[in-house]
C-alpha cells in the first residue's frame, strides 16, 4: 500500500508532527486528490491549542484544499483524473488538507476556473461556504443558486450589518449579498481595506478602531438611526466585536456569530472557547444570537449538492466573485509552512488576506 505525508497535532497545546500514512483508495463517491496548496483557518489553531471538537490526539488539520484529482470512485460522473479541484474538506482525518493525499466525497468539490490561480482558488472554500450558509440558515435571507440577480429581492434595502468586512468570510460575504442585490450593506472594518470593501459591495464602511461610543454612532448614522435586524459577526469576541455592536441591534434581529466565541480576560487575552448554538454574547433581551455551524451545511442536501460543485466556481469563474489576496506562507518543509502560517494566525499578524502555503511541489 502506498504513503504520504501529513502534518498532525500531537497533544493540546503541544508541537506539530510530520508522521507518514497510508494513502487510501477512494469510496465510489470519492475522489483521491493530490494536494498543491492549502490555506490555513483560525479553527486549525482552536482545535490545536484549546482542543476545540477533539476527542482524542492526534488530530489532522486543515479544510481548505487545492488539488489535481489522482483517481475517482466507481459512482463518480462529474470529475476525472486529472481535474484541477478546490473544496472545503472538513471531517476525519482522511480528508483533511495539511496532508499529501487526501480523500473527499466529490460533492464538496468543484472544478477551478479556468483562469484562476491555484492559490486565489486556495482562498476560497470555507469562507465562502460559511459565507452563503450564515445567510440562508441563520439569517433568513434567501439566495438564490444563479446569482447574479436580474431584479433586487424584497428588502433589498434594509441594513444588513457585516461584522469584520475584511476578514476572509467578511469578504465574500459582501459579495454574495450584493450579487444577491441587497444593497444596504454596513460593515466594520480596518480603513486602509474601505476602497476594496466599497467596491465588494459595502455601502459604509466603519471604523472598528474608534472608540466604542463613536462605533456605534457611526453604525446608526450609517441606517439614519435605525437599528440592524440582520448582523454576521465574522469575529465574534466578547470584548473586541460583540460589545461594540450588541446595543444596536433591533428587538426581534438575529446576530449570527462564526464560532467559537471567543472569551477574554481584562487585558484582552482569548483564555476561553464557547461554542454555542444559541444565547452567546449577552445581548439585549429581544436580540437572537445564533452560532454558525458551517460543518453541518450538508444537511441541506439540495445545498450540498450544489454548492461546492456548480455554484462557487461558477461565480469565481465569471467574476462575480473575487478571491481573497493570497499571501504565500513559505519554508523548507511541509511542517515549517504549516508552523509558520499557524503562528501568524495565532499572533494576529494577517489582515485583509489569506494565508496559503505548498503541499507537494
Amino acid at each position: 500500500m502506498s504513503s504520504h505525508q501529513a502534518i498532525v497535532a500531537t497533544k493540546l497545546g503541544g508541537p506539530l508532527q510530520a508522521i507518514i500514512v497510508s494513502t487510501p483508495t477512494p469510496g465510489p463517491d470519492e475522489v483521491l486528490i493530490r494536494v498543491s496548496w492549502a490555506s490555513p483557518t483560525p479553527f486549525d489553531n482552536w482545535q490545536k491549542d484549546f482542543g476545540l471538537g477533539v476527542a482524542e490526539w492526534p488530530i489532522f488539520l486543515g479544510e481548505n484544499s487545492v488539488g489535481v484529482v489522482t483517481a475517482v470512485g466507481s459512482a463518480v460522473a462529474a470529475l476525472n483524473v486529472g481535474d484541477t479541484v478546490f473544496g472545503f474538506t472538513h471531517g476525519e482525518p482522511k480528508v483533511k488538507a495539511f496532508q499529501e493525499y487526501i480523500i473527499v466525497p466529490a460533492r464538496r468539490l468543484g472544478l477551478v476556473p479556468s483562469g484562476l490561480d491555484e492559490r486565489a482558488a486556495a482562498t476560497v472554500p470555507d469562507n465562502f461556504v460559511t459565507a452563503w450558509w450564515s445567510f440562508t440558515e441563520y439569517l433568513d435571507i434567501s439566495l438564490p443558486y444563479d446569482l447574479p440577480v436580474e431584479e433586487k429581492p424584497v428588502g433589498h434595502d434594509e441594513p444588513i450589518l457585516i461584522w469584520g468586512g475584511a476578514t476572509s468570510v467578511g469578504q465574500y460575504a459582501i459579495q454574495i449579498l450584493k450579487q444577491a442585490g441587497y444593497t444596504n450593506i454596513v460593515t466594520a472594518a480596518s480603513p486602509r481595506h474601505k476602497e476594496l470593501l466599497l467596491a465588494y459591495g459595502a455601502r459604509v464602511v466603519v471604523d472598528y478602531r474608534a472608540p466604542p461610543a463613536d462605533v456605534q454612532a457611526q453604525l446608526l448614522d450609517a441606517t439614519a438611526g435605525q437599528k440592524y435586524r440582520k448582523v454576521l459577526d465574522c469575529v465574534a469576541h466578547d470584548k473586541k466585536t460583540i460589545a461594540l455592536y450588541r446595543d444596536v441591534v433591533a428587538v426581534g434581529g438575529t446576530a449570527a456569530l462564526l464560532l467559537p466565541i471567543q472569551i477574554s480576560d481584562d487585558a484582552g487575552k482569548v483564555v476561553e472557547m464557547q461554542s454555542l448554538d444559541k444565547d452567546g454574547g449577552e445581548f439585549p433581551e429581544g436580540v437572537k444570537s445564533v452560532g454558525v455551524r458551517t460543518h453541518f451545511y450538508h444537511t441541506n442536501k439540495e445545498l450540498y449538492d450544489a454548492l461546492q460543485p456548480e455554484i462557487m466556481p461558477r461565480l469565481l469563474g465569471s467574476g462575480a466573485i473575487k478571491p481573497n489576496a493570497a499571501r504565500i506562507v513559505e519554508g523548507d518543509s511541509l511542517l515549517q509552512r504549516v508552523e509558520e502560517s499557524l503562528r501568524l494566525l495565532r499572533e494576529g499578524l494577517v489582515s485583509g488576506e489569506k494565508l496559503v502555503f505548498r503541499v507537494n511541489a
